[in-house]
């Protein structure tokens, strides 16, 4: 299921990384992972109309607040790689858990992808990001570096989707609300967690 189509007036995308960090009396630090990252996002509506402001109000409803995931288009230069490649772009072999690098072949040999692009598996819910510029050989072949790496393993001739890119969330908050001015537009601010 998919958030349904209304322009966001503005974007916020976050990272989190979730990290324990502990002292100890002598002033030691301590660090460790605790979890894998996810991103949020939080999007702001402006002059909803009716009709925008009941769209988004009955998909809450069916989602049943937080319960439930669907995809959110990510707007602008969120969703679209930034080297303006529309070519298809595969994966040349098995990626495994736990890589932080993916075997690629596209349609031909150019700068396919840039640091800080966001991409997604084909039949995979969870976001990635570029972490190197990617310009594939004469053969249309390279290496794909992202973060973070690999959660599950990607098959061979899986397809990376890299423009038109959706967050798979949920609600972060079971509790929405919005409001509308005298001119009958409403004014809402959703915030969305990654599900994977």
């Amino acid at each position: 299921m998919a958030f349904p189509t209304v322009d966001i007036a503005e974007a916020q995308l976050f990272s989190n990384n979730p990290v324990l960090v502990t002292n100890s009396l002598s002033g030691y630090e301590q660090r460790a992972v605790v979890s894998t990252q996810k991103f949020e996002l939080v999007a702001r509506y402006s002059n909803l109309s009716t009709l925008e402001r009941r769209l988004i109000q009955s998909f809450i409803q069916e989602q049943q607040g937080a319960l439930n995931s669907f995809d959110i288009a990510l707007p602008g230069e969120l969703g679209d790689s930034s080297a303006g490649f529309s070519g298809t772009i595969q994966t040349a072999a098995l990626g495994s858990v736990g890589e932080s690098t993916v075997s690629i072949s596209s349609s031909n040999s150019t700068a396919v992808l840039k640091k800080g692009d966001l991409i997604r598996f084909t039949g995979k819910t969870k976001l990635y990001t570029v972490t190197a510029d990617l310009t594939t050989d004469a053969g249309g072949t390279g290496t794909l570096s992202i973060s973070p790496a690999l959660i599950t393993s990607v098959a061979g001739t899986t397809t990376i989707i890299h423009t038109g890119v959706s967050l798979n969330a949920r609600f972060k908050n079971t509790q929405n609300s919005w409001s509308v001015n005298q001119t009958q537009y409403a004014n809402l601010t959703l915030e969305f967690i990654e599900v994977f």
